[in-house]
């Protein structure tokens, strides 16, 4: 299994990656280790037809889906983590496959599953 670790992004020195989950939507995440014990990952889904699109955020070891994503990037942010590889900061880790990205908090065990049309929280 192949690790990417604490990968920049270009809007800074936070922590992130994009994925892709199908031909015609990408996601974008991003680490903000912000003062303790927050941490928050933040993963935008892209999408060809407006509505489709999601924000969900990983804070303080729970996942919740944000009602208007208003200020998502638009470009992709970080590496590209391909499907079988993974993507760990501290506590958070991800992992990537052809059409999905799994991502959860290692000391709760709760995260989210984004697809390209299906967004699962546990």
């Amino acid at each position: 299994m192949h690790v990417l670790r604490g990968s920049e992004s270009r809007l800074g020195l936070l922590p992130s990656f994009h994925v892709r989950l199908g031909p015609a939507r990408r996601a974008d995440c991003i680490l903000d280790n912000g003062s303790p014990p927050q941490v928050e990952l933040r993963c935008d889904r892209y999408a060809r037809v407006a509505g489709q699109e999601l924000t969900v955020h990983l804070v303080h070891g729970h996942a919740s889906r944000v009602p208007d994503p208003s200020d998502a990037t638009g470009d992709p942010v970080g590496p590209r983590l391909r499907a079988g590889h993974s993507w760990q900061v501290g506590r958070i880790a991800c992992r990537a496959t052809a059409a999905s990205v799994r991502c959860h908090d290692r000391h709760t065990g709760h995260g989210f599953r984004m697809r390209a049309h299906h967004l699962r929280l546990f």
